[in-house]
């Protein structure tokens, strides 16, 4: 897959302003606030239809402006698209291809998919659980057809299942329905995301092992809180308390909680070799190379772990790498420069 070329109009700091990329290697020069992050942020909108930035649309429109718009032509299978996602000032936002409406956000990833690398992944240790489900999630929208649709249908259980539990009299008839159909979904859930939070591990380690060995292995632990499911004091708090949409996932370096006890840059590298493991799951599930979209991704690592990241990432996907300096185009294999 590939992107060549962007047009934005109205969007965060960019009035009306186009970019062009190269296959290969593109990389983004420019002092912080001079909108590096912001292009990123429109590419990445072009794979997941959301920010990274904000849950809040209109955000994405310049000041004062009634709505924002992007323009991308990209490249699938050598096929040409164009894709168009105008924000209106009411949140609202209307993506089309081709100028043909899309009605599924969803149908974007048949276009166009990218893997955002970033300092801020270390929240996927640090962060909430939320977070990390969020970033499973993400990842299995991708990879795995109809896996959005599976967690739509569990939303719209667990809305009924809450309107019975927070009734002037709870309908216990009701209750066991719902909380059956939730369980035979959560199971699907669950399911999923711990087959791909162990291939996640399997990468990683490899990884672990064949470059940074001093610094041990990882192990990714599902925690599924159905396994502690009581329907007693569900009744109580009148709320879902167990479930995929409660779960998460523990982190460990060397059988310790990365989260209590790794230094912050053992957490940067756990994060950023989780997130190049992305890569092989789209190249051997999918069949397909992904656009790699790394934004500062080499903050925080030291010169000998850059080099080694370089070497990961170098291959025949496109990358558009930002950067606040210019010593690292020295290790880029022939960038194409962009400065802002």
């Amino acid at each position: 897959m590939l992107i060549k070329s962007i047009y934005l109009y109205n969007f965060r700091t960019f009035i009306d302003k186009r970019f062009t990329f190269t296959e290969q290697n593109n990389l983004i020069i420019g002092l912080n606030g001079k909108g590096k992050s912001n292009l990123i942020e429109a590419i990445n909108f072009l794979s997941s239809a959301r920010s990274f930035k904000t849950n809040i649309n209109k955000e994405i429109i310049n000041f004062n402006q009634k709505e924002a718009s992007l323009i991308a032509e990209v490249v699938n299978e050598k096929k040409v698209s164009k894709i168009n996602i105008v924000f209106k000032e009411d949140g609202s936002k209307k993506i089309s291809i081709n100028n043909s409406i899309l009605n599924k956000s969803s149908d974007l990833l048949k276009e166009f998919t990218a893997i955002l690398v970033s300092p801020n992944d270390i929240t996927i240790i640090d962060g909430t659980p939320s977070v990390r489900r969020r970033y499973l999630d993400t990842i299995l929208s991708k990879t795995l057809p109809g896996y959005l649709d599976i967690v739509k249908e569990q939303k719209r259980i667990i809305d009924i299942k809450r309107k019975v539990l927070k009734g002037n009299t709870i309908n216990e008839d009701l209750l066991n329905i719902y909380h059956e159909q939730l369980k035979k979904v959560n199971t699907k859930i669950v399911s999923y995301r711990t087959k791909i939070l162990q291939e996640i591990q399997e990468t990683a380690n490899k990884y672990f092992k064949q470059y940074y060995y001093k610094v041990g292995f990882i192990e990714l632990k599902y925690v599924d809180t159905f396994l502690l499911e009581d329907i007693v004091k569900e009744k109580n708090y009148r709320e879902c308390l167990y479930g995929s949409h409660r779960d998460d996932f523990e982190i460990y370096l060397n059988e310790k909680s990365a989260k209590k006890y790794s230094s912050t840059g053992e957490k940067r590298l756990i994060s950023l070799l989780m997130k190049i493991s992305e890569k092989n799951l789209f190249n051997d599930k999918l069949k397909i190379k992904p656009v790699l979209l790394l934004d500062d991704a080499f903050l925080g690592l030291d010169d000998e772990r850059q080099t080694i990241f370089y070497e990961l990432i170098e291959s025949d996907h496109q990358k558009i790498l930002t950067s606040t300096e210019d010593k690292y185009q020295n290790k880029v294999i022939n960038p194409s420069i962009l400065r802002l």
